[in-house]
């Protein structure tokens, strides 16, 4: 295991080999080390791989598809009833057929001799059930076919409307792809050529960027320095001029990033954002961040009073000189005041 010391963004960067000795701990004025940063890394370490599982919705065969209409029992039974009605009324009219003879033939025989035949009214009555019968069973019939041809509609009704729904979605995804296609090749075509060098440049600063805030100077000292990543000053001038970024925003986070970790004043964030030794954003920039963000300068003057209690003994003016003066931490003297009340004095 060959451990080295991983420095973070915007610390100092030691000498090649060194690692901390124990209880060693960063000074308090560097900014915080990203989340999740590693101050020790091994660069033997093997990167992990991944795996991808297939879902199991891919193996689902096509049992769960549904039935055709005309493939469903409910549909078939009814239909071949139907069916089977005519025939049998057809052999029961039929004098010729065996089984009707025969019936009729034992009837006779069973009959006396002496019978006399039906009154016309008899006939007429049975005539008139007849032909009521017969126009129910043809109005059931006629109600059954309508029923079974609706539904038959109604399923390639359906049908189509599945049909026109998959084809207009098959188009829409066409579509899209397309465009995505031709976006591609436009962003390509629109991206200037890039060396090598450049284009690792352009790629090490976007990750810089999406870790911490950085200015536009702070960005190219830190990929060109040899503590860094050790790019050419051109590489990484062209790097911070490609990639897109808001720098009035970085120093918005900068200034946050400030005040988690130490009290300021205004005056003191602005030199602290703009100072060579800081982050070297611009005084424009600098002051464009503090007067974004939203910060109580006398509970910071509290901050910075408890502080400097905290490794030095101050007597009361001598505690508001040094929180007010230029060369200190730059309140004002009412907020200066403030922060000594406060704290006792």
């Amino acid at each position: 295991m060959a451990l080295r010391f991983n420095t973070p963004p915007g610390w100092p960067v030691p000498p090649s080999g060194w690692l901390p000795p124990e209880g060693w701990a960063p000074d308090p004025s560097w900014p915080p080390a990203p989340q999740g940063w590693q101050l020790l890394v091994d660069d033997a370490a093997p990167t992990p791989q991944w795996q991808h599982v297939a879902s199991p919705d891919l193996e689902q065969g096509s049992a769960d598809q549904p039935r055709a209409w005309y493939k469903k029992k409910r549909f078939l039974l009814p239909i071949g009833a139907l069916l089977l009605i005519p025939a049998v009324g057809a052999l029961v009219d039929d004098p010729d057929a065996p089984e009707v003879v025969q019936a009729a033939a034992n009837d006779e025989s069973a009959k006396p001799e002496t019978t006399e035949a039906q009154p016309e009214e008899t006939e007429a009555v049975d005539s008139s059930e007849a032909e009521a019968e017969a126009a129910a069973q043809a109005e059931a019939e006629a109600e059954a076919a309508a029923k079974a041809e609706a539904e038959a509609e109604q399923a390639e009704a359906e049908a189509e409307a599945e049909a026109e729904a998959a084809a207009q979605a098959e188009a829409e995804a066409a579509a899209e792809a397309e465009a995505a296609a031709q976006a591609e090749a436009e962003a390509a075509a629109a991206e200037p050529d890039m060396t090598a060098g450049q284009s690792n440049a352009v790629r090490s600063a976007e990750n810089y960027l999406s870790v911490m805030p950085f200015s536009y100077q702070g960005l190219i000292d830190q990929l060109s320095s040899e503590y860094g990543d050790g790019y050419s000053v051109e590489d990484a001038t062209f790097a911070a001029d490609t990639v897109d970024v808001d720098w009035d925003e970085q120093a918005v986070r900068a200034a946050e990033n400030y005040l988690d970790t130490m009290p300021f004043s205004r005056v003191g964030l602005i030199d602290q954002l703009s100072s060579e030794y800081g982050s070297q954003f611009t005084v424009d920039q600098a002051t464009v961040a503090v007067d974004r963000i939203d910060v109580d300068y006398n509970e910071q003057a509290v901050r910075a009073a408890e502080n400097y209690l905290d490794v030095m003994a101050f007597s009361r003016q001598g505690l508001i000189d040094q929180l007010s003066s230029e060369y200190g931490d730059g309140y004002t003297r009412e907020q200066a005041t403030y922060g000594v009340d406060q704290v006792g004095l």
